[in-house]
């Protein structure tokens, strides 16, 4: 039930979260109520922890101006409350990329499904070209496991768009060439990201294409060899 959800988090938080509590302030979000399938009637709770360091300060604030603090929002929030009344019925991932993370929300129906903080954001401060790759590669990587993730909760769940907004790059003002190959349930099963001075070859991309299309026609089987 609703209201036992915070004793239950309570008396698990330590399993949430690999940190030191006591220097936290632990809080949840109830997304939505499942209705259908074996898991009918279960609750999907978003819960998070703020660092108390910065939550004293709003309430000594508050304290100092005679006002009572009633919330304290947080960015992901934010984002969800910017973009939950966007058309569309199927589920779009918005990707929030800040200098050190990034904010992962998928919403559906103006609710929101999954959120997720991805520890990889735009490299800021990475000074050499083979750090700053690697972050960019694990960024992918990353964002990859969460639609995997969301894909493989139920088997309606697909995603129609994916918007990506922030500091998305952090060198000089110029977008990196990517290519995503998205399957008809939404998950991507192919990627490549090069350097903007680097070119991109249409029969290999062709390539992948008639690959990934092979493989989900004959899921049992594997691309003949020099496909």
């Amino acid at each position: 039930k609703p209201k036992q959800i915070p004793a239950v988090i309570d008396a698990n938080s330590s399993e949430y979260f690999p940190i030191e509590l006591n220097d936290y302030v632990v809080s949840h979000l109830l997304l939505n109520t499942l209705e259908d399938g074996e898991n009918a009637g279960r609750h999907k709770t978003l819960v998070y922890a703020a660092e108390k360091r910065l939550i004293i300060p709003y309430e000594k604030l508050a304290t100092a101006c005679g006002w009572t603090v009633e919330n304290i929002d947080y960015t992901g929030n934010a984002i969800y409350q910017a973009v939950k009344d966007s058309e569309g019925q199927e589920a779009q991932m918005y990707i929030r990329v800040e200098p050190e993370n990034t904010i992962v929300s998928i919403i559906k129906n103006k609710k929101l499904m999954l959120q997720r903080i991805v520890n990889y954001g735009s490299g800021v401060g990475l000074s050499s070209e083979e750090d700053k790759r690697t972050n960019r590669e694990m960024l992918i990587s990353a964002l990859a496991r969460v639609e995997d993730y969301f894909v493989a909760q139920a088997s309606g769940n697909k995603l129609d768009v994916i918007y990506i907004m922030g500091q998305v790059l952090e060198t000089d003002g110029l977008a990196e060439r990517g290519t995503f190959i998205i399957n008809p349930e939404g998950k991507i099963v192919g990627y490549e990201v090069t350097a903007g001075n680097v070119g991109r070859n249409a029969e290999e991309l062709l390539r992948k294409v008639q690959a990934c299309q092979f493989v989900h026609a004959h899921g049992d089987q594997v691309c003949p060899a020099n496909w």
